[in-house]
């Protein structure tokens, strides 16, 4: 009995190439849609909360960088409210430390999606 190996074809595997590339593409493809999706869904979330002006204000008072940031609210006094304006005042602990006592002065206003947006925020 005679083993003959026999070596593979330059076709076959160029074939073979193609299906694993084709199958890594697919992957990649999947992979980032899933993300685009996760990523949608947490804006939406995001916007869906953001229309009740109390979440609003914790949210947008305490995440970001600058300096105008609180680490947590502790108070929130409404001073004007027209359904598509809002004026606040807000006091809490500061993001930079030593971590003091702030009063911060903040402008809402809605969205196209009747989600409230910070628009000016200052210091009192």
């Amino acid at each position: 009995m005679n083993d003959v190996v026999i070596p593979y074809n330059r076709r076959i595997i160029k074939k073979q190439k193609y299906k694993r590339r084709r199958a890594i593409s697919r992957i990649i493809c999947i992979l980032l849609l899933f993300t685009l999706l996760l990523f949608s869904l947490y804006k939406l979330n995001r916007e869906i909360k953001c229309r009740d002006l109390q979440y609003a204000v914790e949210y947008e008072l305490t995440s970001g960088t600058p300096s105008e940031r609180l680490l947590r609210v502790r108070r929130i006094t409404l001073i004007f409210n027209d359904n598509e304006c809002a004026v606040i005042e807000a006091s809490g602990l500061s993001k930079e430390s030593p971590h003091y006592e702030t009063k911060i002065k903040g402008t809402f206003k809605k969205d196209k999606f009747n989600s409230w947006k910070l628009t000016h925020i200052e210091k009192t």
